[in-house]
Parts: C-alpha cells; structure tokens; sequence
C-alpha cells in the first residue's frame, strides 16, 4: 500500500500538470515556426483539387499531385473529410468548403474503389 500512494500521487499531478504543459508546448513550437520565416507550405493557404487521376495540392511556391492511390483510406466527420496518404497525414477537406458535400463523398469513394480495381 505504501508505493501505492506515490504512484497515486504522481498520476493526479500528471492528469493535472501535463496538459497545460503540452498546450504550451504547442504554441512555444508554433511561434518558432513563425519567426523561422519561409513556412508558407506549414501554415499558409492550401488549395485542393479533386479529379479524376487524383488530388492536386497548391501552395503559393508549390504544386503536388497525388493519385488515387495514394489514398489509403478516407474518414468523415462531423466538419471535415480527410483523405489520408499514411497513417500520420492526410488531406482535410472541410465540408463549408465543399459546394455538394455528398457528391463530393461519391466522388472521392468512387475514384478510390477504381483505383484499387486497377
């Protein structure tokens, strides 16, 4: 029991501690970013284009293009839809930016069960 009550102790100061700690963090290593300079690809605009051979990525100093597949799996929430190229990154689409959120859907089911077929 004696080990107990530091374990116990310990575990509420983290529950309590740790996220105001991690937010901080966050923003810390945001700001860095910030001053760095040259991060427009990180935090700047992003433009999304769907078609029919994949996605094509805009920033203001590049343009990717990835093919359907590419995309490993597609989720939807309640704002967004994200199109994931890994299990760390994906493609967020949010849904106030699409003009026909279920034909977008459609779409994007569509072109990934094709690509798989091919």
């Amino acid at each position: 029991m004696g080990a107990f009550i530091p374990f116990l102790l310990i575990s509420i100061l983290w529950v309590i501690f740790y996220p105001k700690y991690f937010y901080r963090s966050i923003i810390r290593n945001k700001k860095k970013l910030v001053k760095e300079g040259e991060n427009e690809d990180i935090l700047g605009e992003y433009r999304l284009a769907l078609s029919e051979t994949g996605i094509a990525e805009r920033t203001s100093k590049r343009e990717t293009q990835v093919t359907w597949l590419g995309i490993h799996i597609w989720k939807e929430v309640q704002q967004a839809i994200y199109l994931y190229n890994s299990s760390v990154s994906a493609y967020i689409l949010p849904k106030r930016d699409l003009q026909n959120v279920e034909g977008a859907k459609m779409f994007i089911q569509a072109q990934i069960k094709e690509a798989e077929v091919d």
